[in-house]
């Protein structure tokens, strides 16, 4: 199969453009690299960023916005959020809902209703004929993401340097288990998206002092060697065209996410990313020249 007919996405969430070039963290830099700017959706959160790159637009536009998004990441327990101004008020229902995150009665996983799903690269890719393989995409498939959202912000609270520090093992070995089988499925499929909440965790635990600079340095440089170990190097042996991205980079000193986030590719793209509503038609040029049927 031509090399246009193959593509990894690689989403790493979180990863800072600029840390990424100070530190030389060079095999995510591939042959080509740059930022692209996310500033003008409203709330930069990492479910709406990812569901906003899938689809090429900004999914605030079309009315699934941070409240919308909350509102059906709560399944069946969604009726405590329609009701909360008419009952709770605002504040407290930001009580109860934290009461049922401490109850384990609260996922946190986001997926965009249907009708934007079928906005997306992925999905078009599908109708295409590509054999797509995606694996906890926030917004389009996650499965375990919100319990690393959760977990976090409890830790955040936490004064244990040691319970950060286990959580992200954590997520590493997660991250591992899925760097595993997205290597797995570039043997058998056209299109392999994976995500991993890394280096953002890290970014959001690891925030003041000299300690915490050198955990996160040390998340990066384990990022480049495992993604280069299980991604890069099968993907390149099979001739994919490989695609890295962020959703946004992190403010390290106003301890927030930033306005651009990363990409790189090891083929020249038929246009630049600019802004996260170029992605979507950067890949889709990247790979018409399939032609199957379904």
């Amino acid at each position: 199969m031509e090399r246009e007919n193959k593509l990894l996405i690689i989403c790493l969430d979180g990863l800072d453009y600029y840390l990424t070039l100070k530190w030389k963290i060079s095999k995510l830099l591939q042959k080509i690299h740059g930022r692209f700017y996310v500033g003008d959706i409203r709330i930069l959160y990492t479910p709406l960023i990812w569901s906003s790159i899938l689809c090429g637009f900004s999914v605030e536009e079309k009315g699934y916005g941070y409240e919308e998004a909350v509102r059906r990441s709560m399944g069946t327990l969604r009726v405590l959020h329609d009701l909360k101004k008419k009952i709770f008020g605002e504040k407290r229902f930001w009580i109860i809902r934290r009461l049922l995150i401490f109850l384990r009665l609260l996922r946190a996983n986001f997926i965009m209703p249907t009708n934007l799903l079928r906005e997306t690269f992925l999905e078009i890719l599908e109708d295409r004929g590509y054999k797509v393989f995606a694996l906890e995409v926030p917004g389009y498939n996650e499965i375990n993401n919100g319990r690393f959202r959760l977990k976090m912000h409890e830790l955040i609270l936490s004064k244990k340097l040691e319970d950060r520090m286990a959580f992200i093992k954590e997520v590493k070995n997660d991250t591992i288990n899925r760097f595993n089988k997205t290597q797995q499925a570039l043997e058998t499929y056209d299109v392999v998206m994976c995500y991993s909440p890394l280096p953002d965790l890290a970014h959001h635990l690891f925030l003041k002092g000299i300690k915490s600079r050198i955990l996160i340095y040390k998340t990066y440089r384990w990022l480049e060697k495992n993604v280069d170990k299980y991604l890069l190097k099968p993907a390149y042996d099979l001739n994919f065209n490989v695609l890295i991205l962020s959703d946004h980079g992190f403010d390290m000193k106003n301890f927030t996410h930033s306005n651009y986030a990363f990409w790189s590719s090891n083929v020249e793209l038929s246009r630049p990313i600019k802004t996260y509503r170029d992605v979507k038609d950067n890949i889709l040029n990247m790979l018409r020249g399939k032609n199957v049927e379904k």
